[in-house]
């Protein structure tokens, strides 16, 4: 367990050096992370044991998220498209414990899910935060 916390921890500081290093790059990753998210919402759509509120709370969600994308990696912490991002993560996390809770799903089925439908695009943003940490005052380019 320790073993898969420092390998989780050295993927995330590596992430987060590559969104620094290449903003654009990972813009663009955020992006295509953000339609494999809302796909893979329109496919569950046809499936019987997931509710369809649920998918269309996620894909309403993955919409603000969306919201971020114009201004990236500019996030600014007191924007609505922020604000608004939280919320709906708070929000995604609810109605997805509440569908797993109320079914019987096995362990990587559950965290495959969780991986793919709530976590992908919101940390993927938040890896990101630290790219215009190294932004100098004056350049001319808007700092967070």
């Amino acid at each position: 367990l320790g073993g898969a916390a420092a390998s989780l921890a050295c993927g995330l500081y590596y992430a987060a050096e590559l969104a620094e290093e290449h903003s654009t790059m990972a813009k663009q990753i955020i992006k295509g992370g953000l339609v494999a998210a809302v796909a893979a919402h329109l496919l569950l759509l046809f499936d019987d044991t997931v509710p369809t509120s649920s998918l269309i709370i996620g894909l309403v969600c993955h919409g603000v998220y969306a919201s971020l994308l114009p201004q990236f990696p500019f996030v600014h912490f007191a924007s609505p498209q922020f604000i608004g991002s939280v919320i709906a993560m708070a929000l995604s996390h609810v109605v997805w414990f509440r569908v797993f809770f109320s079914n019987v799903f096995d362990v990587p089925q559950t965290m495959g899910c969780f991986l793919l439908y709530v976590w992908l695009v919101p940390f993927s943003f938040f890896i990101s935060l630290s790219s215009v940490d190294d932004v100098l005052p004056g350049t001319g380019v808007p700092t967070a």
